[in-house]
């Protein structure tokens, strides 16, 4: 079998909330004032750690994740470093009410749109008194449009780093138990974001149907690995040079997109697929009988994005000349030091369940259509009413051992 990507999309889909409920509609209008949509920066983000990333290994993160903390960060910039965060984010063309709105408003709706699955996003801003005085309207800002937990903590302590893994940690359900392994003399404050999702598969795979086959690397080699199957009517679409597919979670509100292509190689399709590839793939996707094959597969990955950031357009946030006046006052200039990123995600018979922690510092006539995610894939778990891509990532081996 061959290697293929794997597009895993968390969607969330309108009609699952009351035609009653304005908040879709107020968050389609604040969208549409957006230079560029998230799943543009998602993108963006993606493919750059893809184009730093190892061949062969699995490149996963997530987007919405990374998003939002710069978000929360952002409120604390001003000048080039702002105007930079706000054209690399997308919100070059909304005013700051409607940013915080935005995300407010984007946040409850993905946190109560389907009663079968869970997404929980958590913020937090940890800081030491000692180094940085933070100011109320950027503690208030993020504590009111992003519900952030403020957090003063003493940053010299020993205990200090477990304090905030250990937030991570309650935060992901224990999924991600650690993203800060020490703090640096000169760092003053973590902003944080995380995410859990957890949802079944509307339809859930047939346990007795997985079997061992072979599946082929980027490199040509063969593993075996534990191959799911189904036989069911599915959201699909078969191009000339791919092929996806769709599979529902919960109540339909979330589901995976997986994605093959027929020639090239996953990594150079992930490398060139832009937000507007992705929905053309939805639009063209229709109902039927589909034969698909996915293997189980459980995926850790720490990303260090600070150079993907810088290369995506905000370097300025990183230098010496960073302008965070917005953000506090200190005994010198406030710059951002790291973005560490980290996510987990499995995907099994019963469905999927992932975390992530963001921390700033063919076939043949008359037969169904047949997928077979046997070789190299990209998976995206996006929401479907806004396309917020919570998770992507390129699959090079299924049974590559999670990261600690």
């Amino acid at each position: 079998m061959r290697y293929f990507v794997m597009l895993l999309v968390l969607v969330l889909m309108s009609c699952s909330k009351s035609v009653t409920d304005p908040t879709p509609q107020i968050v389609f209008s604040l969208k549409e004032g957006m230079d560029k949509s998230d799943a543009a920066f998602q993108l963006d983000l993606f493919r750059e750690a893809l184009a730093t990333s190892d061949p062969g290994k699995n490149t996963v993160l997530s987007p919405l994740s990374v998003y939002l903390a710069l978000s929360m960060v952002y409120h604390g910039s001003d000048g080039i470093t702002r105007q930079e965060m706000r054209e690399v984010l997308g919100l070059d063309a909304m005013t700051e009410t409607e940013i915080q709105l935005y995300h407010q408003l984007l946040l409850d709706f993905l946190e109560q749109a389907d009663a079968r699955s869970t997404f929980v996003a958590a913020n937090g801003i940890f800081y030491d008194d000692q180094r940085i005085n933070p100011y109320e309207e950027f503690l208030g800002v993020n504590g009111l449009y992003y519900d952030a937990e403020i957090k003063t903590l003493d940053f010299a302590a020993a205990t200090a780093p477990q304090d905030i893994n250990q937030w991570v940690d309650e935060k992901t359900n224990g999924l991600i138990e650690k993203i800060i392994e020490s703090i640096r003399e000169e760092e003053s404050m973590f902003v944080l974001n995380t995410l859990y999702y957890k949802g079944g598969w509307s339809d859930p795979f047939n346990e007795e149907l997985t079997s061992e086959r072979n599946f082929q690397k980027a490199n040509g080699s063969e593993e075996l690995v534990q191959m799911m199957s189904k036989d069911e009517t599915l959201d699909h679409v078969i191009h000339e040079d791919y092929s996806a597919v769709d599979l529902p979670l919960g109540d339909s509100v979330f589901s995976m997109t997986l994605l093959v292509p027929h020639q090239e190689s996953a990594r150079d399709f992930a490398a060139r697929l832009t937000a507007g590839d992705l929905e053309t793939i939805w639009d063209q996707m229709r109902s039927g009988r589909t034969l698909l094959s996915v293997p189980r597969f459980e995926v850790s990955v720490k990303l260090e994005l600070k150079e993907t950031l810088e290369s995506m357009g905000m370097p300025t946030a990183f230098s010496n000349g960073a302008n965070f006046t917005r953000l506090g006052s200190a005994a010198g200039n406030i710059f951002l030091t790291r973005v560490d990123h980290k996510t987990y995600l499995k995907v099994d018979e019963k469905g999927a369940e992932g975390a992530a922690v963001t921390s700033v510092g063919v076939g043949v006539t008359s037969l169904p259509p047949m997928v077979q995610l046997d070789r190299p894939f990209l998976f995206i778990l996006r929401d479907r009413t806004f396309n917020q891509i919570v998770f992507i990532g390129l699959i090079e081996n299924p049974n590559e051992a999670p990261a600690d």
